[in-house]
């Protein structure tokens, strides 16, 4: 039915996370929840398989309804599992910077589903994206975004219908969402799960307008013009300073039902007898909401935006904080719905924690910190410092003096107090920031560079200036290769900063130094190439460099950066000059594994190809486009393929596959089994020619009703002796031990 993959990281602890695996399982084809499942990582950059991980059931729950008189009608059942355990990393394992992703992937999906091709041979996939465990040689804490727990919904047709499918992000990054393909792949075919035709991700339930989503909320709206089960995926990327880091993607379906046009009036929540949006309530008590009780309504409320179980009727006792609303629906009868007001509560609690944006800290020479309580229009404050009262009447202070705060908070309309916890802020010192050439020169010569340093500790944030234009430098040094005005700004860990004085570098006079090109080779079977360079007697150095030579043997695939020393007896004691020199790593050239086709018919071979390559097979005959990466093939006898690769460097590989052919199978979708001697039995047309061929047949629950070794007696349709009612069945034929294993659907009709 759905579900997604999170990744949470286990604070305190390098490499530690918990794996979390959510699924919605539709009880209609399954009955309960597996006791567990497998979680692989790949590696993003090649997708190398890295690991894989068995995630064991940690509870299961029945997903509720809003009108439960909708979901018996309409067979609605789900069941909520959640699968977790906990894992170890190495991040010095889990460093490449493309990150890594989790997959999951079950078989098979409902065959119900109508926006999806052969739903019923189609397996979920599930992939969440994250990113490297180091960067720039430092840890990199990351959890993913987390999606919300569903409750469970339909649609009526032609109805608006809004859901929320936010996520929370523990990191505080900032999320986007987006309507994505389902993932998964067909299990005949092997290609990716293919939209029935007229669907798409923006167009995956039809409607005006179709299904879409708030890209800042994640709400789902739709106002849906068709009937049926469908599918749809939603994709949650989180961004930390604009850069997307990591996504996580949930599959889901819902189904589009006709409901009964009539509903019942909007409901109002009243606080007796009173209409109000907002009120608080004193801990420790309870406040009632009403509504008009009416034996033909359904009944069922919601707490910020979660059904409250059990809560059916016309008044709820509310004791938690939260924003309440009640939907009704018509008793006996799938109808629409309708929705009160919202009402926000809020418990005044006898003690609360006062919070701040930052670390308590006020940074000297004019630093201010704001502090905050908690928030409510029916609030009177009164503030304290080192428990003297001072000026501030409102839910948040802005300080300036250092010293211990607290507020006592005062409900106007209930009467009761709450005191805060005592928040000690300090005063912090201005940093000692200093920015020095290593060396002690700030001359800089041709083709060299200055490593300049600033103050080092560990829990220092620098940020570097050139000519007072910010350059993306990390760390506290920086070697500068250009003249020019050099500053930096220095953040410790409470966010206190402070810059350093300005530092001049000026270019020096020198030499002029060239080097002669090096073009570009493909592969490290390059013969090795003379280096040169003007004026002559200096030294050359870098990867694969020995004496004037450049060997891409020992250089390895790469940019390699080839430099020119030179000593000079003018203003610099050295100078020097670099090129860079490219090894191309040969593309990858894939043509598939060797195949089997029937006689007169045809297959693919290849893989999915790579945009930025051309690709040229040979020889032609057979094939219905030579140019394309995986071609369509049609042989008329055993032919060996060899496919040529060529990437935008103009660098080439090959690789081999062998087609042969056997003989055709002839398989009927259907038969009829009435005895009025029409295609009473199922009968394979040249399966004699196989008489080790094991036949299998499944019904829709995957359980064998019917299994030969050799089909000397076709399948009559008897299954226990009996004849069923038309059906849909799944068989699988395995014609030998090198033939591959052919199946599909069968329709018994009665």
């Amino acid at each position: 039915m759905g579900g997604n993959l999170e990744l949470k990281a286990l604070e305190s602890v390098p490499g530690k996370y918990k794996i979390i695996l959510k699924i919605y399982l539709d009880l209609a084809g399954t009955s309960d929840a597996e006791s567990d499942h497998a979680v692989r990582i790949y590696r993003k950059s090649d997708n190398t398989h890295l690991t894989t991980i068995k995630v064991p059931l940690i509870s299961r729950k029945s997903v509720i309804y809003e009108n439960e008189t909708c979901t018996e009608k309409q067979r609605l059942k789900a069941l909520f599992a959640l699968y977790e355990t906990e894992i170890t990393l190495d991040p010095n394992k889990y460093n490449d910077i493309q990150g890594y992703y989790l997959s999951w992937t079950n078989c098979c999906r409902n065959g119900a589903i109508v926006n999806l091709k052969d739903p019923l041979i189609t397996n979920s996939q599930l992939t969440t994206y994250f990113p490297p465990l180091l960067k720039s040689g430092k840890l990199f804490l990351d959890s993913s975004p987390s999606f919300n727990e569903l409750d469970g919904a339909y649609i009526c047709v032609g109805e608006p219908f809004y859901y929320p499918f936010n996520a929370t992000d523990s990191d505080g990054d900032e999320l986007r969402y987006s309507l994505r393909s389902p993932g998964g792949y067909n299990t005949n075919t092997s290609g990716t799960a293919q939209w029935v035709s007229g669907y798409s991700a923006e167009n995956a339930i039809p409607g005006n307008p179709a299904l879409r989503i708030d890209a800042k909320s994640g709400e789902l709206f739709v106002v849906p013009s068709q009937l049926g089960l469908f599918v749809f995926s939603v994709v949650v990327e989180e961004l930390r300073n604009g850069e997307v880091i990591g996504s996580v993607q949930r599959d889901y379906q819902l189904y589009v039902v006709d409901c009964q046009p009539v509903a019942p009036p909007d409901p109002t929540i009243l606080i007796d007898n009173q209409l109000v949006s907002e009120t608080s309530v004193c801990e420790g008590k309870s406040i009632t909401l009403t509504a008009i009780a009416d034996m033909s309504w359904n009944y069922q409320w919601k707490k910020d935006g979660k059904i409250i179980e059990n809560a059916k009727s016309a008044t709820l006792q509310v004791w938690e904080s939260g924003e309440y609303q009640l939907v009704t629906s018509l008793s006996g009868a799938c109808s629409k719905t309708s929705r009160s007001n919202k009402v926000k509560i809020d418990v005044v609690k006898s003690n609360f924690a006062l919070k701040t944006s930052s670390p308590p800290v006020i940074c000297a020479s004019g630093g201010k910190l704001s502090i905050y309580a908690i928030a409510n229009d029916n609030y009177s404050y009164q503030w304290f410092l080192n428990t003297s009262p001072i000026p501030g009447t409102s839910d948040s202070l802005v300080v300036t003096v250092p010293g211990s705060y607290h507020v006592t908070v005062t409900d106007q309309v209930q009467g009761c107090k709450s005191l805060s916890d005592t928040m000690d802020i300090k005063s912090v010192p201005l940093l000692t920031v200093t920015l020095a050439s290593v060396t002690g020169q700030l001359a800089l010569c041709q083709g060299d560079s200055l490593l300049l340093q600033s103050t080092e500790r560990s829990d220092f944030e620098y940020t570097w200036y050139f000519n007072d234009q910010k350059i993306s430098v990390a760390g506290n040094a920086f070697y500068a290769d250009e003249a020019g005005i050099y500053t930096v700004v220095v953040k410790d860990s409470t966010g206190c900063e402070n810059q350093s004085s300005p530092l001049k570098v000026e270019r020096a006079e020198n030499v002029v130094i060239s080097m002669s090109p090096i073009d570009p080779m493909c592969g490290t079977d390059h013969p090795p190439v003379t280096l040169s360079a003007n004026p002559t007697g200096g030294v050359f150095s870098g990867n694969g460099v020995s004496g004037n030579t450049f060997d891409p043997k020992k250089a390895g695939t790469g940019i390699h950066e080839i430099q020119y020393s030179l000593e000079g007896s003018l203003s610099c004691t050295q100078v020097s000059d670099k090129q860079h020199i490219a090894v191309w790593k040969l593309p990858e050239a894939d043509a598939g594994r060797d195949i089997y086709v029937r006689e007169g018919e045809s297959s693919y071979i290849g893989i999915v190809g790579n945009i930025d390559y051309t690709y040229s097979w040979s020889p032609p005959e057979g094939l219905d486009d030579a140019a394309n990466p995986r071609p369509r093939v049609t042989p008329v006898e055993d032919t060996e393929y060899t496919v040529q690769v060529t990437d935008p460097n103009g660098c080439t590989s090959h690789a081999k596959v062998t087609v042969r052919i056997f003989n055709k199978l002839l398989i009927p979708d259907a038969f009829t089994p009435n005895a009025d001697g029409k295609n009473d039995t199922w009968e394979l047309s040249g399966i004699t020619s196989y008489p080790e061929a094991e036949v299998t047949i499944y019904n829709r629950w995957g359980e064998v009703v019917f299994y030969s070794k050799g089909y000397e007696k076709a399948f009559d349709g008897r299954i226990k002796g009996v004849v069923p009612p038309s059906d849909v069945y799944v068989y699988k034929i395995k014609l030998d031990k090198v033939t591959p294993v052919q199946q599909g659907t069968l329709m018994l009709l009665r």
